[in-house]
């Protein structure tokens, strides 16, 4: 068995919330498993993550592509 590494968005999941449940359709890798309810994860090294429109904050905050488009004035002060 392997170890698994997460990236939360520190606006829309701030409390690191994995859920997953079973899924008839396909989901979008560069949301997270879960983005249908607003916590975005993604399964993955912070620097993969980037690769799929993640960003990194100056002070280290991690922040999903929705929350960076929705939010873009925001993301620079946190």
């Amino acid at each position: 068995m392997g170890v698994k590494t997460f990236t939360f968005c520190d606006i829309c999941n701030p409390h690191c919330q994995i859920t997953t449940d079973r899924r008839d359709a396909p989901r979008d890798e560069s949301l997270g498993r879960r983005s249908s309810d607003d916590c975005n994860w993604f399964e993955g090294f912070p620097e993969d993550s980037a690769e799929e429109g993640w960003i990194v904050t100056s002070k280290g905050k991690h922040v999903c592509p929705r929350c960076y488009l929705h939010h873009k004035e925001a993301v620079f002060s946190i």
